[in-house]
Order: structure tokens, then sequence, then C-alpha cells
């Protein structure tokens, strides 16, 4: 031990220290791979690869650094099969939700195109200030000018904004009645299960779909 005012200050780093360092290494790189949906087996070497890559455990006063091959001292004893601990992370969760609450909210909705939604702006911005006047609006063109892209795109801008909680796409090129129509809106904008055919007729049937729109 050093004399003079040395005399209380470390002497450096013992077997105890080292220990501790090596713990902490290991349980840190450990409970990552556990928290990022490996098994124990695999995050048991998580924690062994860490301490092999980094095997510098402190300093020792007066003889450098110390520097120790432990990595094959933590061991793993394990009988049974070795699922995941957690089989979706909490943000894959919150993600898998938020697109699944997505999907919910538009419906029936065509799947937006792959080359995107461009041009029509005006178009749109009037729309948008019509429904906010009224509760419908039509939209009229020749074949093929792309009123039902223009719509569907609408629809998609009106939920995504929070304008509306869900909107609802029917076609009437396979919808031939108008208990098809009830059916499909139904479906679309009534929470849980819903049929036409469970109620006894088609005024009952539509209270449901009122409800929701309102």
């Amino acid at each position: 031990m050093p004399d003079g005012p040395d005399r209380h200050r470390p002497a450096g780093l013992g077997g105890g220290a080292a220990a501790v360092t090596t713990a902490q290494r290991f349980v840190e790189a450990f409970y990552q791979a556990l928290a990022q949906g490996q098994r124990a087996g695999e995050a048991m070497l998580a924690g062994q690869r860490a301490l092999a890559v980094d095997p510098d455990r402190g300093a020792i006063l007066g003889a450098g650094r110390l520097r120790l091959r432990d990595w094959f001292v933590p061991v793993l004893y394990q009988e049974e099969a070795d699922p995941p601990l957690f089989g979706l992370l909490p943000g894959q969760a919150a993600e898998q939700l938020q697109a699944q609450q997505r999907q919910v909210a538009l419906g029936d909705l065509p799947a937006a195109p792959a080359h995107r939604f461009v041009g029509r702006s005006r178009e749109l911005l009037r729309l948008e200030r019509l429904l906010a006047q009224r509760p419908y609006a039509v939209v009229r063109g020749t074949g093929g000018a792309g009123k039902t892209t223009l719509a569907v795109e609408l629809a998609r801008w009106l939920a995504r904004s929070g304008r509306c909680r869900r909107v609802a796409f029917a076609s009437l090129e396979t919808i031939h009645d108008d208990r098809g129509l009830l059916d499909s809106l139904g479906r679309q904008l009534v929470p849980g299960a819903y049929s036409v055919a469970e109620h006894p007729d088609r005024d009952r049937a539509l209270q449901p779909v009122d409800r929701a729109l309102r």
C-alpha cells in the first residue's frame, strides 16, 4: 500500500471488481438480446460474444489494464424447450395495431395506386369544402375520367387526416340491389359483425348504419 496521501486510495481493480465488470457487460448484452425477441440460448451467446469481443476488465494500479478471456464463464443449464420470451416486440405490436386500425378505418377502399395520386388538388379541395357544408357530394364525368380514383383518394385523405373515423366503399359493378349495398356499407361502418339478413326488414337493417354515420 502506498505511503503518504495515497494511503487510502484504492490499490487498483481487484478480482471482485473485475467480476462485476464481467457480469455487467454480459447481463447488458444478454437482456438486450431477450428484449429483441431472441431465445435464451441465443441471448446467452450474445452475452458471451460481448465478453469475447472486449476482454478489457479495467485498470490495475501499477500493472496496466486487466484483460481476461472469461467469455466461457457464464453457463446456461436448460432442459426444456427454448421459446422466445417476447413473441412480438412492443414497437412491432404497436405498428401492427396501428396498421389494423388504419385498415378498419379505410373499409373496402381499393389499394392506393403504386404511382401515387398526382394532380386533382383543386377537385379534392372543392369536394372537401362541399362535404363540410352538406352530407353528400356527387362526382360526374365520362367513363375513364378518374371519378372513382378521385373519390377514393378523397376518402383516404379524410380518414388519414382524422376528418372521418371510418370510410366505406361500394362498387355498383358488383352490387346489384339495395340490400347488397346496405350490407356492404354496414360491414364497413358498423362496429362488430353486421348482416342485413339478421334484420327483419330494410328499415331495421338501416338503423345501425344510420347511427354509424352520425
